[in-house]
């Protein structure tokens, strides 16, 4: 049986191979979703699993026979898992791949099946034909230069693995001794297949239907009766995949340039809806006014250059009732479609002058090195800065908008936003800066409505400023951390329209919208020092988030007002000084967030201290008397079960004898009889209590090893009941320990 099991060692060549053609598929398959990661790390457990549970059964098989059966059973499990593990994810989590991707997933499996059982005959053959077969199919899905290079390190190997293969084949021939002429099966049904083919030519090219369209079978193959809501081409296409075409809902990886008949309000227009007008200056007040001509003539360029829709942003608003309008085209009023980590700061404006009560833009541009536009992966993408230029840099994060009814031209921007992807536009001066610092698409008037833009930004790392002499974040922290936890967030309490200023009124009323809370946040770190600014854009709350689409909606509700921070250079970090809102995520190494999580689980067991000392107290009793509850518990069960008849009542305390044996460290062996070892002990115990004690295992072998009609058992059940009872009370756990700690009658 070992040499039996020792011949299945797996083929190396075989399993290299399929593991080649595996590495190949799993990476088209990352490419083709949006969150690569999570699938990444799927596909390469399932492997392994698939792996480590084939060389388990190896293991096991004790003749051929066994071998093919497990590999029949390994392998019909590995085809049916991906679709098993598809339904359950659908269901679950609303996640999903297109059908040839579980098609080939279980293609795969099936080859890493046969490679461990490659010893089996023809099971290394039909593995590597398998594992052609897949990369193949992933070769002409995609043309990404690693597949390539796999794709010809498997075309070198698969070569030498054939020669071995030869190689074997004439190590066991035999000369023959007799010759047969014969018609070649191999060449006579190729040349059948060609003849075919050749006749179909013909005729197509006989009749002229030089563009003849054959259905295809699958709905990602042009099938144009079946349905897979996660297709990615073909007739069928998928819902959660492809742009809009019929609904603008739905967001994939199809860039469109499809227009919508729908009004596209400005984010302006959206603030105005969400916060109220700003009051219109009296008239006297504007008599009253006089402005030099330089300070008229400044005051013109400010407000010239902006070009945004909003010149600048009253903090001063009065509550306007309006009913809110409902798009006819649109099943919801969503302005993007964001693909990503949420919640997310979207900037659209941003404002850094403020007098008080209205905050507008001075005009002053900073210098930003130039935009590059690289190619990368075949895709052109627009570099607004260079990744890492601040030192507060760290790690990169991905997102993508889908522009529906929000009329700009400008790209909603994370925090520390360093490059941009629209599809197809390749040329450089399509990308720009506006005046306040917002990237833009500056040839157009608004973004086209269902573009899709992928956006690149970096995360960013605010420990060094803590503590730092020259620049303590701990004071922004501060007053942050103030404003979120001793102010209420009120939208029906803005300042009054004859307000000169808000921030004074805020401090007094203590609630207030969030444009209060950002320009008090703004007002209070320049009194610190600080270089602030207000931004005004769009929250990506998680709330929003839809599973089933991978996608979270962002309304013309979600506008919203926070503040930016200089810390260095051009680099500004966003804070969120409203409560409600979730502050921008900071990118944190695994030392900074194992020091947080020993920091916060210690604060935590400091303000428990009292009723977790007496838990641990409770536990210590516990575990010390562990053996006392624990033959309660058994003689409680005992005595319940056991009340029903004699015969349970016998098997019952032998079970319990059982348990104080396990509890008293001496748990009968499995080749042991009960007489043999419970036995062991009698002369051990009380001459009374060794009778009871023998009667009830004799009682127990009766019940266990005879019928039940048998008369064997010579024992009146009353007397049977007593013994039985006196074992419970008095072959204790302690009894146990204490015969085996000293034995009698072994000397």
């Amino acid at each position: 049986m070992t040499a039996w099991r020792n011949s299945l060692t797996p083929r190396v060549d075989a399993l290299l191979l399929v593991l080649i053609a595996s590495t190949a598929f799993t990476l088209v398959r990352a490419n083709a979703t949006w969150n690569p990661t999570p699938l990444a790390v799927r596909a390469v457990c399932e492997l392994l699993v698939t792996i480590a549970v084939s060389l388990a059964l190896c293991r096991r098989a004790v003749s051929p026979a066994h071998a093919k059966g497990f590999t029949a059973i390994a392998v019909l499990a590995a085809m049916n898992y991906p679709f098993v593990a598809e339904f359950t994810l659908r269901q679950l989590a609303g996640g999903g791949e297109p059908l040839e991707m579980l098609m080939l997933s279980s293609l795969q499996l099936m080859a890493v099946v046969l490679a461990v059982f490659s010893q089996l005959p023809r099971a290394g053959s039909s593995a590597v034909l398998l594992s052609g077969f897949l990369l193949l199919f992933v070769t002409t899905m995609t043309s990404n230069r690693v597949t390539l290079v796999l794709a010809g390190i498997y075309g070198m190997m698969v070569l030498w693995w054939l020669m071995g293969a030869y190689w074997e084949r004439l190590a066991g021939a035999f000369v023959a001794s007799r010759v047969e002429q014969r018609i070649p099966v191999r060449v006579s049904v190729i040349g059948f297949t060609c003849v075919i083919l050749l006749l179909l030519a013909t005729l197509i090219s006989a009749t002229g239907a030089s563009a003849v369209a054959l259905h295809g079978f699958m709905p990602t193959s042009g099938g144009a009766q079946w349905h897979d809501p996660h297709a990615r081409s073909g007739v069928g296409d998928g819902d959660a995949m492809v742009a809009a075409k019929d609904e603008a809902m739905s967001f994939g990886p199809v860039e469109s340039e499809l227009f919508l008949e729908s009004d596209m309000p400005s984010l302006y227009d959206m603030v105005n809806d969400l916060y109220g007008d700003p009051p219109k200056p009296k008239k006297q007040q504007e008599r009253n006014i006089a402005l030099a001509p330089e300070n008229f003539e400044d005051t013109h360029t400010q407000t010239s250059k902006t070009e945004r829709s909003g010149r600048e942003f009253s903090a001063v608003r009065r509550r306007v009732e309006r009913n809110r309008r409902t798009l006819d085209d649109r099943a919801a009023p969503a302005m993007l479609y964001l693909v990503g980590r949420v919640p997310l700061h979207l900037a659209l404006e941003r404002f850094d002058t403020f007098d008080g009560r209205e905050w507008t833009h001075s005009g002053k541009t900073e210098s930003r090195p130039p935009i590059r536009l690289e190619i990368e992966h075949a895709e052109p993408w627009a570099y607004l800065m260079r990744d890492g230029s601040s030192p507060l840099h760290r790690g990169v994060e991905r997102h993508a908008v889908k522009f529906i009814n929000l009329k700009s031209n400008r790209f909603p921007s994370p925090p520390q936003l360093t490059a941009i992807h629209v599809d197809k536009v390749d040329q450089s001066d399509f990308f720009g800066w506006s005046e306040d610092g917002v990237a833009r698409m500056a040839v157009r008037d608004h973004i086209p409505q269902l573009t899709v833009v992928h956006l690149r930004s970096q995360g960013i790392n605010l420990w060094p400023l803590r503590g730092s002499p020259t620049n303590d974040w701990r004071q922004v922290e501060g007053i942050v951390e103030r404003l979120r936890t001793e102010f209420v967030l009120d939208p029906n309490s803005p300042a009054p329209e004859d307000c000169s200023d808000v921030v004074a009124h805020f401090l007094q009323a203590k609630r207030g919208p969030s444009y209060l809370f950002a320009t008090t946040a703004a007002v209070l770190l320049r009194e610190r020092g600080f270089d602030t600014r207000l931004v005004t854009g769009f929250y990506a709350r998680d709330d929003r988030f839809d599973h089933r689409a991978g996608q979270t909606s962002v309304l013309s509700d979600d506008v919203h007002v926070w503040v930016e921070v200089r810390v260095s250079g051009n680099t500004w970090v966003a804070v969120e000084p409203t409560p409600g809102y979730d502050p921008p995520r900071e990118s944190l190494t695994w030392q900074q967030r194992l020091s947080i999580t020993v920091r916060l689980v210690g604060r935590w067991i400091w303000e428990h201290s009292v009723p977790l000392a007496f838990g641990l107290m409770f536990l210590v009793a516990s575990w010390v008397t562990r053996v006392r509850w624990l033959d309660g518990i058994f003689t409680l069960c005992c005595s319940v079960a056991g009340r029903i008849d004699s015969r349970r009542r016998v098997l019952w305390t032998i079970r319990l004898l059982e348990w104080r044996a396990w509890l008293a460290g001496h748990p009968r062996p499995t080749w042991k009889t009960l007489t043999s070892w419970h036995g062991a002990w009698a002369a051990c115990l009380p001459e009374a209590t060794a009778s009871c004690l023998r009667a009830a295992l004799r009682s127990a072998d009766s019940l266990l090893y005879t019928s039940r009609n048998s008369t064997r058992n010579t024992v009146a059940a009353r007397e049977l009941v007593a013994a039985c009872a006196v074992v419970e009370r008095r072959v204790s756990t302690n009894c146990i320990r204490s015969a085996f700690r000293h034995p009698k009658g072994k000397e």
